[in-house]
């Protein structure tokens, strides 16, 4: 049995193992470890080893080329929106204090939204008149009104719909790339689509959208780039992302009031920190 390579995602270890196994007969077991999916040969030929070798590293480098996603497409595995949904029955299948260690910031957000709601339940008016952006220039000085506005939701669909996202993503990004990353992307993100928000429509807007746009649209475009595909978000997520941005301008003519510009400003502050994020990557490796 030979070490090929680890990986975190299942699903790439899988696309690997397939590919191999439908094009050279050769045996890949995958064992896990923690939070690493490793890949053994199961075959001691040292010709055999060497073609595999060569093989894995044309892999890590381009995961995403269409002749390793073709084993996928003949096994009907290829990567679906409903396996976004893994990461939380993970967590919940797993529910030590571990789990939520690595994603404390992602969690901390969520209990925060939830008992914000059951707040707004209790006493709705005071906690809007609190929550909300400031009123500028008279509430300039209170500076928790640049984020406080993400934690309200104005229904139950509402909150579940923003949370949703924003525990499979934000997750990612949390486990990756680290706490600090995440909370400085919800800071930054929350203020600049406040502010777009706020010079389209007032103070009064609430939701944790413009954040959720910002961790898509930095997931989104991380991936995009990276050759390791290591957040393995589904094909056509950018379509998503655009549907989602259109769909808000056609939204009023059903009725349904959304902060189209606090979602337009959040996708475009998840971009630009994601592509600083890959330059200044680039610049250290060189």
């Amino acid at each position: 049995m030979h070490y090929l390579f680890s990986s975190t995602q299942l699903e790439l270890a899988r696309r690997f193992q397939q590919f191999i196994q439908q094009q050279y007969q050769y045996q890949i077991q995958i064992q896990q470890e923690n939070e690493y999916f490793h890949l053994y040969l199961l075959n001691d030929e040292p010709d055999v080893i060497k073609q595999v070798q060569d093989i894995a590293a044309q892999f890590m480098q381009n995961p995403a080329a269409a002749q390793f996603s073709q084993a996928e497409w003949q096994n009907g595995t290829t990567l679906s929106f409903a396996q976004l949904f893994r990461p939380i029955h993970n967590v919940y299948r797993q529910l030590h204090w571990r789990n939520l260690l690595a994603i404390k910031f992602t969690f901390f957000i969520t209990l925060l939204c939830v008992a914000i709601y059951g707040l707004t339940l209790i006493a709705g008016n005071e906690v809007f008149a609190y929550f909300h952006f400031p009123e500028l220039p008279f509430q300039t000085a209170e500076f928790w009104r640049y984020l406080s506005h993400t934690l309200v939701h104005l229904s139950l669909a509402h909150l579940l719909f923003n949370l949703l996202w924003w525990w499979i993503f934000a997750g990612l990004i949390e486990r990756y790339q680290g706490t600090g990353k995440l909370l400085f992307l919800y800071l930054f993100s929350g203020v600049i689509s406040g502010f777009a928000q706020y010079f389209t429509s007032g103070p009064a807007f609430f939701g944790l959208s413009g954040v959720v746009y910002a961790v898509l649209g930095y997931v989104w475009l991380s991936n995009y780039f990276d050759p390791l595909r290591k957040f393995n978000i589904p094909t056509g997520f950018s379509w998503f992302l655009i549907i989602g941005i259109v769909s808000g301008f056609f939204s009023p003519l059903l009725g349904i009031s959304m902060g189209n510009s606090a979602h337009i400003a959040g996708l475009i502050s998840g971009c630009l920190l994601a592509g600083f994020d890959i330059l200044w990557n680039k610049h250290k490796s060189q």
